[in-house]
């Protein structure tokens, strides 16, 4: 079942660049996707094992394992991680360790934040305005590669 937050969002570009870097990696044995939030993209890609992670009670969507517990207390790794407009979310304290543990946990990373929102457009944000400098502060690198960016939101593959 898709709720009203994804059928809103599902033509989204940020969502067909995901799904487009999914189809482009080819067979996996494995996805999580963090932060789920009952969207479907758990379901896109060519994977044997699906796993959703969030805090959140989710949907039951045939074929994938919901987890309801925070990332940083999940012991699981995949060959593909997607964290989907969730980063913006958490305290200055819980972004550094989650980013670190995002990136050590799979081989392959998809990320997608709100690109320089103002501070004050979305109430649930704690992060805005997120741009390329704050990225890579939390993620502990120097550089991004970044796959698809609009003045809307910006989709890093590492």
């Amino acid at each position: 079942m898709i709720d009203k937050y994804c059928e809103e969002r599902k033509n989204y570009r940020y969502y067909k660049e995901v799904t487009d870097l999914l189809d482009d990696l080819g067979y996996k044995d494995s996805i999580i996707d963090v932060g789920s939030y009952n969207t479907p993209v758990v379901t896109y890609g060519n994977f044997d094992k699906r796993y959703r992670i969030d805090k959140e009670k989710l949907d039951p969507i045939e074929g994938v394992i919901d987890i309801q517990k925070d990332w940083l207390d999940v012991d699981l790794s995949a060959d593909v991680i997607t964290c989907l407009q969730t980063l913006e979310h958490l305290d200055d304290n819980e972004i550094k360790p989650f980013c670190k543990k995002l990136k050590s946990s799979a081989e392959t990373l998809i990320v997608s934040v709100p690109y320089n929102w103002d501070e004050d457009r979305c109430e649930w944000h704690k992060q805005d305005p997120v741009d390329l400098g704050k990225i890579c502060n939390w993620f502990e690198v120097n550089s991004l590669i970044l796959h698809h960016y609009s003045q809307e939101r910006l989709v890093l593959l590492f």
